[in-house]
């Protein structure tokens, strides 16, 4: 139980909670995604002795997150009680635009990656350095677009694999001695477990459930984990200012663009200036202090922060995560070290890359 579920509340211990846990976690039991009303219980006391306190869930098996992943429950105004009413509306999933690409982990070490990125970063490219770079990333996301939709049909491919596995056992059971059908459930097997280590992979970088060694081979959770993962990131209904759920997509995205368009305003026509007086009666920067912070950076700066940066995490808004940058240093260091360098500078940045940093 978190602190941000209560208010003015006794601290509730670990121990005491653990058995729930435990029963949630042997059920496989996941909260479903949850809109409206953020504490679930209130005691309706007056001053300090109300409480406020999130102890309503819904939760959902692996089979309900499979097939209703994109189900929300929706928590309403407590009215006279004291708890909140929840309201479950069974819907179709949501109409979702095109995925952006993201490249898969896996495809990093097949043997042909590292030939699709040397040609594709060779290829002659204009303008500035960060712009030169985001066209060489485009030109490696074409070549390797392919081979990642290739490693991306790992459900086909181990259909296919298992039912000729099938059918080879069953001639073996006529033949058992038959050296060509013996070989042939060699590599079959082969292929069923280089395909399994692919599709566990794969739904391990989607769900992002990198806690779970790959030999687990929990197909099934990392399934839930990926609904799971798309529900969450996903907003279908938001309440505007009048307490209204706001459903229809484009409604939701006019909502978010007023909501935040409030929020940052208009551009002024005139700024104060500031008080220069009552700034230097603070702490101030030295000059060799002002001097160090316009020191260029580095070739070795740049390159020892890329290789520190955590690796198992969400790719960019280019769809590369960072181990495609370390794999592959010496073919692009280069253009990425301009890059770095030229932001610097001149202090500024693509359109693309605002955007991102923004959202």
């Amino acid at each position: 139980m978190l602190s941000e579920q209560f208010i003015h509340y006794s601290p509730v211990l670990p121990g005491e909670t653990q058995d729930f846990q435990d029963c949630i976690d042997t059920l496989e039991l996941t909260a479903l995604k949850t809109i409206g009303c953020h504490y679930t219980f209130c005691n309706k006391q007056q001053g300090n002795s109300r409480v406020y306190s999130k102890i309503d869930w819904v939760f959902g098996n692996l089979c309900w997150m499979t097939t209703h992943g994109h189900v929300e429950d929706d928590y309403l105004g407590a009215g006279i009680s004291d708890h909140s009413p929840i309201r479950i509306q069974m819907c179709p999933p949501p109409y979702s635009n095109p995925k952006p690409f993201k490249l898969f982990k896996i495809v990093l070490n097949r043997p042909d990656f590292g030939r699709l990125v040397d040609e594709s970063w060779q290829k002659q490219t204009r303008g500035t350095a960060m712009v030169r770079l985001w066209q060489k990333l485009k030109y490696v996301k074409l070549g390797l677009k392919n081979l990642n939709s290739y490693m991306a049909s790992y459900g086909q491919k181990l259909i296919q694999v298992r039912h000729e596995l099938e059918l080879t056992q069953i001639s073996l059971v006529i033949n058992p001695l038959y050296p060509r059908l013996i070989e042939m459930e060699k590599q079959l097997l082969e292929e069923i477990r280089k395909w399994s280590d692919v599709e566990t992979l794969v739904l391990q970088q989607k769900s992002r459930a990198n806690w779970i060694k790959g030999g687990d081979a929990n197909t099934k959770f990392f399934h839930a984990q990926v609904k799971i993962r798309e529900s969450k990131n996903s907003i279908t209904s938001v309440y505007d200012n009048a307490g209204i759920k706001v459903q229809d997509p484009q409604m939701v995205e006019a909502e978010f663009i007023r909501f935040y368009s409030k929020i940052m305003g208009a551009r002024a026509k005139n700024l104060p200036c500031p008080n220069v007086a009552f700034i230097k009666e603070g702490p101030c920067l030295t000059y060799e202090q002002k001097c160090r912070l316009v020191v260029p950076v580095t070739k070795e700066e740049i390159m020892l922060a890329i290789k520190s940066m955590p690796t198992n995490k969400s790719p960019g808004i280019d769809g590369s995560p960072i181990e495609f940058f370390v794999k592959n240093w010496t073919v692009v260091k280069l253009n990425v070290v301009q890059s770095i360098q030229e932001f610097f500078h001149p202090g500024k940045c693509l359109k693309p890359l605002v955007v991102q940093q923004l959202l």
